[in-house]
């Protein structure tokens, strides 16, 4: 039984702030600790429902009688982690990211005038007026930043990339090496057809017209490392590194020149290289607004195998 069926305790007539108080009470309790009746009756100034709370705490699975003993529970779920132990996962998480930093940085500075790699994720038309704005919201606030997030988690603490910044629905990662960057973008797709792609299903099913439909973007470009810029809080960034500025440049004119013109619909994904990724991508010349002309290699919607 989950300790959810706590919240449904307000039939007996308990209060929101009782309620509160009750779930402050058992947080500090772990699973299979003891507690007194009395200890839950001072946690509630309801004091007439006593009786009644231990009632349905028993029949509802969250706490169970010891030996007959009418005074004395043991707690059989488990409930949210305690203010102190919450506090001390804080800091042992923010301690392993700054240590975990302090790697990145320092190989970072090994790699200066070496080639790297750069990974922007971005949703198409998150501006557009159209479709369900609080799913919307969620998907591009909460649910996709989420996603970035999980997908670098495990090369950033094995030092071959990580999350250089992120803006609500678009970001940009760095990788040390080709391989990682294609590594990455074969998970990331894999889960992100599994995952987001089917909630952007849900998000476009009542949408007419591929200008207002959500789906993925991405863009690889590589250059030189160089001006690293770092301080005590944030990962590093990079200042005029080439593969920064070739993704700038192609990213609009690809689609008004490749997906406009060529007609072509995307259903879930595309994306856009200065490299040939594998066999399925197709190469083509487009020009930047600046009428400056860039190769490009693209691929959409299809599975990729690296």
């Amino acid at each position: 039984m989950s300790y959810t069926k706590l919240f449904e305790i307000h039939n007996i007539g308990l209060s929101s702030s009782n309620m509160g108080k009750l779930l402050e009470k058992f947080n500090n309790f772990n699973i299979n600790s003891y507690i007194t009746k009395d200890e839950i009756q001072k946690s509630i100034t309801q004091k007439k429902l006593i009786d009644n709370i231990i009632n349905f705490l028993i029949a509802n699975n969250i706490i169970e009688i010891v030996e007959d003993n009418k005074e004395f529970y043991k707690v059989v779920v488990e409930f949210p982690s305690t203010h102190k132990e919450k506090e001390f996962e804080l800091y042992k998480n923010q301690k392993l990211y700054l240590s975990q930093k302090t790697l990145i940085t320092k190989k970072l500075k090994s790699y200066i005038k070496k080639i790297g790699y750069i990974v922007k994720l971005d949703l198409a038309n998150s501006t557009s007026n159209s479709g369900n704005v609080k799913l919307k919201d969620s998907l591009l606030n909460i649910e996709f930043p989420n996603f970035v997030k999980k997908s670098i988690q495990k090369y950033f603490y094995a030092n071959k990339g990580y999350l250089i910044a992120q803006y609500g629905d678009e970001a940009f990662l760095f990788f040390f090496e080709e391989r990682d960057a294609k590594r990455y973008l074969n998970s990331m797709i894999e889960e992100y057809k599994e995952t987001l792609s089917l909630e952007f299903k849900k998000y476009n099913q009542n949408l007419e017209t591929i200008q207002d439909k959500l789906y993925l973007k991405v863009f690889l470009a590589n250059s030189i490392i160089s001006n690293l810029i770092y301080d005590d809080y944030n990962l590093p960034s990079f200042e005029n590194m080439g593969a920064m500025k070739y993704i700038s440049r192609v990213e609009k004119p690809f689609k008004e020149q490749i997906l406009k013109i060529k007609n072509i619909n995307v259903d879930k994904f595309f994306i856009v290289s200065d490299i040939k990724l594998d066999e399925y991508f197709i190469e083509e010349k487009i020009l930047s607004e600046d009428k400056t002309s860039y190769m490009i290699f693209y691929k959409i919607d299809n599975s990729i195998e690296y």
